[in-house]
């Protein structure tokens, strides 16, 4: 695995935590990304929850801006 892909995911997986969320990395092959992501919940402000296309896009962004290669984020 690439360090810099677990760096921008680690950095996700911190805001993610907050809420009881969780991101996993299930593999990288080339230059796709493919994410499990499981939402955390939050009672005081649902939609402080990220949706699963808010967190692709938002991963995706991030990634092709520090690691170039990477083309695309799948979420399973």
């Amino acid at each position: 695995m690439d360090p810099q892909v677990e760096s921008v995911l680690d950095d996700f997986r911190v805001i993610l935590k907050v809420d009881g969320g969780a991101l996993d990395l299930v593999s990288q092959d080339d230059g796709v990304v493919t994410l499990r992501y499981t939402p955390g919940h939050n009672e005081k402000c649902p939609e402080c929850v990220l949706t699963p296309e808010q967190l692709r896009d938002l991963v995706k962004e991030s990634l092709q801006t520090r690691v170039p290669y990477v083309q695309d984020v799948v979420l399973v």
